[in-house]
């Protein structure tokens, strides 16, 4: 948990968008880039930012990306173009405008459930988890299935409808919990980046 006040994670973030000036598309996580989309008309495309405000920072143009089909697109990689070759920075779900995350929460390995209060997920939604190791049974960067949410706990499944995995540990404190949307082209088509948000996993 940072205990910084809000100017001084804007200052963090506005440097950090100093180095993110260029987007990517992945069909997978990876913490290296790879995953990365090829072919076709496919190209990394410009990103710029806004000023960073109340520790958040969001992107300020929309690129737009050419992508052959038979691809399903999963995350979006950063990267640094002012070094050569250029520097991959990280990587973020594919989300929509009021999508869930960074989420904290609690393992009850118990029952086998995400304890998250607060969450506003529904059955058959999407998610991963980012940032660390996984709770035990799950992996990082891989796409789950919200299954049997209650008010205040849900199961994650391999498969829609699926039953809920064995967790067995916490996972690590940086975890947390994204909501992620899956967009697939069965032939060429565009992708439209509306809208990236950043800020500290709090």
């Amino acid at each position: 948990m940072n205990v910084f006040i809000d100017s001084a994670l804007n200052t963090m973030l506005d440097s950090l968008a100093a180095l993110l000036d260029e987007a990517s598309l992945h069909t997978a996580f990876s913490t290296t880039g790879a995953n990365e989309v090829v072919g076709g008309s496919y190209a990394r495309q410009a990103i710029t930012w806004n000023a960073a405000a109340s520790g958040a920072l969001d992107s300020s143009n929309a690129p737009s990306f050419s992508v052959p089909g038979s691809n399903t697109i999963r995350f979006i990689g950063f990267y640094d173009t002012v070094p050569s070759p250029d520097v991959f920075q990280g990587m973020m779900p594919n989300q929509q405008a009021g999508d869930e995350g960074p989420r904290r929460f609690v393992v009850d390995v118990t029952n086998d459930t995400i304890e998250d209060p607060t969450n506003a997920f529904v059955n058959d939604e999407n998610l991963v988890f980012i940032g660390g190791t996984a709770p035990g049974g799950l992996t990082e960067g891989t796409v789950y299935w919200i299954v049997s949410r209650t008010a205040t706990d849900y199961g994650v499944a391999a498969t829609q409808g699926g039953g809920s995995i064995t967790l067995t540990t916490e996972g690590d404190q940086d975890v947390r919990i994204w909501q992620i949307r899956e967009e697939t082209f069965a032939s060429d088509g565009t992708f439209n980046l509306t809208d990236a948000d950043i800020d500290f996993l709090t």
